[in-house]
């Protein structure tokens, strides 16, 4: 399916191109509560300060994972020969 992003409402353009990112971090966040919620049942604060800290660490990588996949989208929309603006810096 090919979506022209160019043409129509500019907020539902935006609101359509950010869904994906929006749902991986809505998961992620689900993750955090549900790992946090059984940890707080049966250890105690230090075990749930772990999981919290955790949890943070993933919302990163999830973060950085998802930002670096709209590089590789950049790139394979330019055809393989990047233009030097790159949102990662790494062209």
């Amino acid at each position: 399916m090919e979506k022209n992003l160019t043409t129509g409402s500019v907020f539902r353009n935006i609101v359509y191109f950010s869904l994906p990112y929006l749902l991986s971090y809505f998961l992620q966040t689900l993750y955090g509560m549900a790992d946090l919620y059984i940890i707080g049942q049966f250890n105690g604060v230090e075990h749930i300060t772990a999981v919290s800290v955790g949890s943070q660490v993933m919302h990163m990588l999830t973060v950085m994972i998802v930002g670096h996949g709209g590089d590789g989208e950049y790139w394979k929309s330019s055809r393989g020969k990047p233009s030097g603006t790159c949102i990662s810096g790494y062209w």
